[in-house]
Parts: C-alpha cells; structure tokens; sequence
C-alpha cells in the first residue's frame, strides 16, 4: 500500500513540475501525471531510443537514467549550463518546477 501511495505522490510531484514542458512541447499536459507513460513521452520530447524507458526498471541505473533525462529536458527548452542542471537535482525537481513555471 505505501509503494502505491508513493508512487501516485511522485507522479503528482513530477506532474506539477513539469506538465508545462509538455505542453510547450505540444503534448497533453495529463500525460505529465501518468507514472511510465510521462517517461517515454520525455524519451520522445528529447528525441531518445524508446528502450531508455526500460533502463529506468534497473536498480542503480535508473538514477542514472534520471539525471540525463532531466539534463536532456533541459536542453530541449535551452536550459543549457551546467548549473542549472545541478540546481535541479540539488533541489529535488523545486528548479525544475521554477523554470517550468517561469
């Protein structure tokens, strides 16, 4: 039960700081909230392979996996030093959600 409360909090959390990205990006922003669906339309928004949101089920490599997306994200809306990268993870997506809303 906590796995699923989680998860529908983090897809609530990504959704709010991101759902203008994708409508800039013309998607749906109702596309932003759904769990696994939001990462393969960010493989495509940053034009990536498909089997990147595969590699995100992987213990250690889906952190990875993170961190290059949203660096990805990014550089799609040029957002592009290093430093904003770092405050995006150094806040836990609250940059990500300021530039979303900027």
């Amino acid at each position: 039960m906590e796995f699923i409360v989680f998860t529908i909090i983090q897809a609530l959390w990504f959704g709010a700081m991101s759902w203008k990205f994708f409508v800039a990006a013309e998607r749906q922003a109702w596309k932003a909230f759904v769990p696994v669906y939001n990462t393969y339309v960010l493989t495509q928004i940053a034009e990536r392979p498909r089997y990147w949101v595969l590699l995100y089920c992987i213990p250690v490599v889906g952190v990875v996996m993170g961190i290059i997306m949203i660096y990805e994200l990014l550089h799609v809306f040029k957002f592009r030093k290093t430093w904003q990268t770092a405050a995006v993870m150094g806040t836990a997506g609250i940059y990500l959600g300021y530039l979303n809303y900027k």
